[in-house]
């Protein structure tokens, strides 16, 4: 009867002990889980803030493209226009030489009508 009890102490000390083994295991388990789930959320997270900052980055490119689309126009308006000016400012000095020359021939046929009209 002490061996018959014996054994049943022991039996029920081995079942407690396996009892603790397995709810020890299956927190651990259930941590785990936890942990995982959590990891899961943050990597989630952290691809939807890199769409997010690719996509922005993205818009920023292409909106340094455009600008520097309007750069370009805008430097060979400015070249264009400084060629025009250019053009204007030679015309200008062309004209008012043509004028000086204008001016001195009619001085010159001025003079000549009153040598004619002296000599007359």
């Amino acid at each position: 009867a002490v061996v018959s009890t014996q054994s049943t102490g022991e039996e029920k000390k081995r079942k407690q002990v396996e009892r603790e083994k397995l709810e020890k295991e299956r927190r651990a388990k259930e941590e785990v889980m936890r942990q995982r789930e959590e990891l899961m959320l943050r990597l989630r997270k952290f691809e939807a803030a890199a769409r997010k900052a690719n996509d922005r980055l993205q818009r920023s490119e292409e909106a340094a493209e455009v600008l520097e689309e309007k750069v370009k126009l805008a430097e060979e308006e400015a070249i264009f226009l400084a060629k025009q000016a250019t053009e204007a400012q030679q015309e200008i000095l062309r004209v008012r030489q043509e004028n000086v020359k204008n001016n001195e021939e009619n001085i010159m046929l001025k003079e000549k009508l009153r040598e004619m009209e002296d000599d007359a």
